[in-house]
């Protein structure tokens, strides 16, 4: 219930882009799920501004923060699985955007 709420506030409070918003509204609205622990949330919003602009390294850099959040060392269920490839996918892309 308390997420629910939490998440009703993020919507009405304006944390939510509309469409042809720039890459900086969507890392505005990634950073504002993340302090509220929406990572699912936040990771939308980090995706979306890091393929807006590629060569964001900070929206890479959050995404990858982002799943590191939701994943849970040892656990063999598919989604943790999932979020353990988008961690590296994440670091892959950090690395390229370094050179």
């Amino acid at each position: 219930m308390a997420r629910f709420l939490l998440l009703a506030v993020v919507v009405a409070g304006g944390l939510c882009p509309s469409l042809g918003q720039s890459a900086s509204d969507e890392m505005r609205a990634g950073v504002e799920a993340y302090k509220l622990a929406l990572y699912d949330q936040a990771i939308v919003y980090f995706q979306k501004a890091a393929e807006m602009e590629p060569t964001l390294v900070i929206a890479h850099l959050y995404l990858a923060y982002a799943h590191a959040q939701e994943y849970i060392p040892g656990a063999e269920s598919r989604s943790n699985l999932a979020l353990s490839s988008g961690c590296r996918a994440c670091k892959a892309s950090l690395r390229c955007n370094t050179t």
